[in-house]
């Protein structure tokens, strides 16, 4: 079997399982002692959309800034003809082959507070 069978033989149980779970979330509120929780759980998530709506919006700003730096720090190192400068590095690491994913993931793990990645240490220079 190809590692395409094998991951697509993972997959599909998986969000079968993820889909009964749902089922039997919805067929909880048929029960009085549960169903108050279980609308409880849907009303806060329609409560948390607006919120999520503008984290999204400021999280895309971000990430475009973080964008257009990249680009413009990759452009400049491209047009250098200085034989003694270091070698270039991207300032945020390659993960999805699409330099405004790359930078989205960036921007998400800095929201989450993951500032590690910044090479913030006293040893000179890294990439995101």
């Amino acid at each position: 079997m190809s590692q395409d069978g094998i991951y697509c033989s993972a997959i599909l149980p998986a969000i079968g399982a993820f889909f009964l779970v749902i089922q039997l979330v919805y067929w909880s509120t048929l029960f009085e002692s549960t169903s108050f929780y279980v609308t409880l759980v849907i009303q806060s998530g329609k409560d948390i959309i607006a919120f999520m709506v503008i984290l999204m919006i400021i999280l895309l700003a971000f990430t475009s800034g973080v964008f257009v730096i990249n680009y413009n720090y990759k452009k400049s190192h491209e047009f250098s003809f200085d034989s003694n400068e270091q070698e270039y590095h991207d300032l945020i690491s390659p993960r999805f082959n699409n330099q405004f994913f790359d930078a989205l993931y960036v921007q998400w793990l800095l929201g989450l507070g993951e500032f590690e990645m910044l090479g913030a240490t006293d040893e000179g220079e890294e990439s995101f």
